[in-house]
């Protein structure tokens, strides 16, 4: 015959291991049924910010006969030491390898997430979000410095005909293309770190990534070392400033509240 704290205890004991259960499916559901939301967004402000970044883009490149002046031939005596070097360079099969990594660093990232969150989803959604908005202000800003400095690429230096009597020859500081893939590597890397819990091999990526486009614009005579250089910073600095700004701070978890006899059991739980 059990004594009269026995059931008791036993009532105890058994309540304490519901409350394991409880607890321990509380946070096994937060962190199975969906990936972590690691982006704060708000619709209303990111589009805007997203469509006057890519609008600016546009209004600039429809206008581009208008705003820019074809001044060339040119005097290479005008190109800095370490950038004189580069007129010359012609490789078009470059170029063309520079516009298929760039389609690519632009796209993978985000399929990337795609599979790790697990398709469509609030956090997928918040990713894109956040992607887009960097490549979008990263265009939008290439695009007005170009505009701005119209300096020559290094082909309308060498006296390229196609290149000196066409606007696309004069937007050679910074480089567009480093600094968009730049951008879009540095953002993949930030949130695929966090969603692989790796926290070393994407920034290799970035930075393999980001050397290949910077050879090829050389290689193909588009730009010189100081624009892929500033490309690159400009790039790097967004891919990492925008998605910073956008991180979730100091989540405090859920609180679950049992009733008991004379009060009430307070439990705290937290996704990790």
């Amino acid at each position: 015959m059990l004594e009269p704290g026995a059931t008791n205890s036993r009532y105890n004991v058994n309540k304490l291991f519901l409350i394991f259960l409880l607890v321990f499916a509380s946070v096994q559901t937060q962190g199975a049924e969906r990936a972590p939301s690691l982006y704060k967004t708000d619709l209303a402000t990111d589009l805007s910010i997203t469509g006057i970044s890519l609008l600016t883009t546009t209004v600039l490149y429809g206008f581009e006969k208008k705003l820019i002046s074809l001044r060339c031939p040119c005097p290479t005596s005008e190109i800095n030491s370490l950038d004189r070097g580069v007129v010359g360079n012609r490789s078009n099969a470059a170029l063309l390898m520079t516009d298929v990594a760039l389609g690519a660093f632009m796209t993978v990232p985000l399929l990337a997430d795609w599979f790790l969150v697990g398709g469509w989803s609030p956090e997928f959604i918040e990713d894109t979000l956040v992607f887009t908005q960097v490549l979008a202000v990263t265009g939008a800003f290439t695009s007005i410095v170009k505009n701005v400095v119209q300096r020559p690429i290094p082909r309308s230096y060498e006296g390229e005909v196609a290149s000196m009597t066409s606007p696309t020859g004069y937007r050679s500081f910074f480089s567009g293309h480093v600094s968009m893939a730049t951008a879009a590597l540095t953002a993949g890397a930030v949130t695929l770190s966090q969603r692989m819990d790796s926290h070393v091999w994407p920034w290799f990526v970035v930075g393999g990534g980001g050397l290949l486009v910077a050879a090829g614009r050389i290689a193909g005579g588009a730009h010189f070392y100081t624009d892929v250089i500033v490309g690159g910073a400009m790039g790097v600095s967004a891919g990492l400033l925008i998605p910073w700004l956008h991180r979730r701070r100091g989540e405090l978890g859920s609180v679950m509240v049992l009733p008991q006899q004379g009060g009430a059991l307070a439990l705290w739980s937290k996704a990790i």
